[in-house]
């Protein structure tokens, strides 16, 4: 058996991956806290950017600081401080910050629907969620009739039947505070922090999902245009032969696919956060294991058939935005490729036009080649009979006739070899 341990001092350094310690820390990011009934839990959801959660966090350390009390660290996603007797609970999440107060409950005495409760710390963002958890041993649940209203409940028994809960899902009061209510006479404290963090989720995250039906519906109507205008375009190439209309017709769909990216693109994010916030959804109302009470509708059931109409819309929406990207672009590839044969078809017309033009200029060029041959022979051979003439007035023996009648041929012949090198020197510098 080899001995791993190194000599003393000698150890290996183990380089760590950048993001090693950011994945052991995630999974104790957010503990579940002990909690015992009664209590009274007040959470707040806002939109906020980067910049906006710093500021939250530089708020939040100010009012720790007033209570003697620790405040978060730079950059801290969560920071829970005892505040008298209210517990806080600060978290940052991708695009919004939330705050969980609890505080004892008095089951004695009525419950007034909540409000903000820090007048000196100005939320951080646009509100998204007000939820309130109250949790209770008594087996009546906190007199749920006067603590929800008439509205028609929604009630099951969840953790193996352990505990009870009820809702309405209608918000109430100035901050349209959604109630719940929870009978956990027959659970731990941990497992009643579990349950109250369940159903904090649910609505946070429920309603962060339905956040995209607006978006969706907006898109709706200029979805369906931009379906339109590309069955249009579809149809006029089908009748189109002319390549001045298939560019036209290019143009056009290239301005519609920017159009419809750019409506992607600003829709992606809402969409697919959407497809996450009801993922998690789900996974919580999963781990409440509800049993119906007797003929009562259950939180599953009701969110179910509740929200599914509005997350069809957003699928829908989403799902005509892809196919309508899709089929642009295959459009948008036949047609290109349409307009490049047709040119490459306009560009071998032109081309042939302009061979046939230069055999036409050779024959001309050959043909005046030829008549100049003649031409210049002619006065070459005048020149040649003047010389004739001279020689014969000067007593010399000559017949100008004979002389000149065989000039021609010897002439012609010199005169047609000079033309032929002359091309033929052009022709290679040519090549």
């Amino acid at each position: 058996m080899i001995d791993a341990t190194p000599p003393a001092g000698e150890t290996p350094a183990l380089r760590a991956h950048p993001a090693r310690e950011t994945a052991l820390v995630e999974v104790h990011a957010r503990p579940i806290s002990a909690t015992e009934a009664p209590r009274r839990l007040v959470h707040y959801a806002f939109l906020a950017d980067h910049e906006a959660a710093n500021a939250a966090r530089e708020a939040l350390n100010a009012l720790c600081a007033r209570f003697g009390v620790g405040g978060a660290a730079a950059n801290a996603k969560q920071h829970v401080a005892q505040l008298g007797t209210t517990r806080l609970r600060f978290e940052q999440h991708g695009e919004f910050l939330s705050y969980t107060f609890q505080t004892p409950l008095d089951e004695e005495s009525d419950i007034p629907l909540p409000h903000w409760p820090l007048d000196d710390l100005e939320p951080p963002g646009d509100h998204v969620v007000a939820a309130e958890v109250l949790l209770s041993k008594q087996r009546e649940a906190l007199g749920v009739a006067g603590s929800l209203g008439d509205a028609k409940l929604v009630r099951a028994h969840v953790f193996g039947g352990a505990a009870e809960v009820v809702t309405d899902f209608r918000a109430h009061g100035a901050d349209g505070v959604v109630r719940y209510l929870a009978r956990v006479e027959g659970l731990s404290g941990e497992a009643t922090g579990l349950l109250a963090r369940n159903l904090i989720e649910i609505e946070t995250y429920r309603t962060l999902a339905l956040l995209a039906l607006p978006t969706a519906q907006q898109l709706g109507p200029e979805v369906r245009a931009q379906e339109l205008e590309l069955a249009e375009i579809t149809a006029a190439m089908s009748r189109s032969e002319d390549l001045h209309e298939n560019r036209s017709l290019l143009g056009r769909l290239t301005g519609l696919a920017a159009r419809v990216e750019a409506s992607v693109a600003g829709s992606s994010f809402r969409f697919g956060a959407a497809r996450a916030y009801i993922a998690i959804v789900e996974a919580r109302l999963e781990s409440l294991r509800e049993e119906p009470i007797g003929a009562e509708t259950t939180l599953s059931d009701f969110l179910t058939r509740r929200m599914h109409p509005a997350l069809s819309t957003i699928s829908a929406i989403e799902a005509r935005q892809e196919s309508l990207s899709v089929k642009i672009s295959r459009t948008a590839q036949l047609l290109r490729t349409r307009v490049f044969v047709e040119q490459q078809e306009a560009n071998r017309v032109l081309l042939a036009s302009m061979d046939s033009r230069t055999r036409l200029q050779l024959r001309l060029q050959q043909t005046v080649e030829g008549l100049s041959v003649a031409a210049i022979s002619y006065y070459v051979v005048s020149l040649i009979a003047y010389l004739a003439k001279s020689l014969k007035e000067a007593g010399l023996a000559v017949n100008p006739t004979v002389v000149t009648g065989l000039s021609v041929p010897l002439v012609v012949l010199l005169l047609w070899w000079a033309v032929r090198r002359i091309r033929a020197h052009h022709a290679d510098e040519d090549s």
